[in-house]
């Protein structure tokens, strides 16, 4: 919260809340924060089969592996928080009531699907439930590192599909804001831990497929090798 205010002078859903305070528009953006999950699937299917680039795939994967690692465990842990609609009930922070309150009246509007999300991620916080989807953290952003990752390799593969994840990735990283699952500062890392990775894959995924073309280089009867 400090880092925020200090970043931005103010609470950055305050800054978001003008342009995206409509709710219908808050609707869209809680349908698109849950469209995330089929990168998961998407990404790990089209990079596995669909991408004939190999440096690309390995690159994916090298960092998608990574940033789950680091981001979601390692940091997440490390600097273990709560996001704007937690930090109410849990630790008796009103500042954020007003968005809260906001989401809930959009709401009876237009489905905001995020809330039920919310509520039982709470009471299993609260009844120590354990299990696959479990758990709060807000800092660093998962939904964000993960949507960056996509916008950084398509890129590599087809230009229109990189400027439309690329729109999409913003609209996360947005999302995540307005709809009080994160502060803006939890994107901003993420995002961040994501392309330093990405950067980092990119000589490690070339020297493993050159590595792989040699391992499967054809050889003549008598045992020579042929260049490719």
């Amino acid at each position: 919260i400090t880092a925020d205010r200090a970043i931005f002078g103010t609470d950055a859903w305050r800054l978001l809340q003008p342009m995206l305070g409509y709710p219908l528009v808050t609707s869209l953006l809680s349908y698109a924060y849950h469209a995330w999950v089929g990168l998961i699937y998407a990404g790990a299917i089209y990079f596995s089969f669909g991408a004939q680039d190999r440096e690309v795939r390995a690159r994916y994967f090298i960092t998608f592996f990574t940033i789950w690692t680091v981001v979601g465990l390692a940091l997440a842990t490390g600097m273990a928080s709560v996001g704007p609609c937690f930090v109410g009930p849990l630790l008796g922070y009103h500042e954020f009531d007003q968005l809260v309150a906001y989401l809930n009246a959009a709401n009876e509007q237009h489905r905001v699907m995020v809330l039920p999300v919310q509520q039982e991620l709470l009471a299993g916080y609260l009844t120590d439930a354990r299990g696959l989807g479990q758990g709060i953290a807000a800092m660093p952003s998962m939904h964000v590192g993960l949507a960056t990752l996509f916008a950084l390799a398509t890129w590599r593969i087809n230009k229109l599909a990189g400027v439309l994840f690329t729109v999409f990735a913003a609209v996360i990283a947005v999302a995540s804001v307005h709809l009080a699952y994160h502060y803006a500062v939890d994107g901003i890392v993420a995002a961040a831990v994501t392309i330093m990775t990405w950067a980092v894959a990119g000589p490690l995924a070339k020297r493993i497929c050159c590595r792989s073309a040699a391992s499967v280089q054809p050889t003549h009867p008598t045992g020579e090798a042929v260049a490719a």
